[in-house]
């Protein structure tokens, strides 16, 4: 069966390499500010991040269709 049409979107994004980038930003930020004060910088911080990550990874997807479309592992 086909997946709907924005979970394959949100897919190509690669959200469990996201998830680890926004991790290691939250452990940066708080090593590098001396804390987690400032909750709004630091949310603005995980969303940038979030969207720089995940259009990465889309970026990352189209560039390599060609050699993952030969790949086994990736050829879905």
């Amino acid at each position: 069966m086909a997946k709907c049409l924005p979970a394959s979107y949100l897919e190509l994004t690669k959200p469990r390499i996201v998830v680890m980038v926004l991790v290691t930003t939250v452990l940066g930020f708080a090593l590098g500010g001396g804390g987690l004060a400032p909750w709004g910088r630091l949310a603005l911080t995980l969303l940038g991040t979030a969207l720089a990550a995940g259009g990465a990874g889309v970026l990352n997807n189209f560039v390599e269709r060609d050699v993952d479309a030969k790949m086994d592992r990736t050829k879905g």
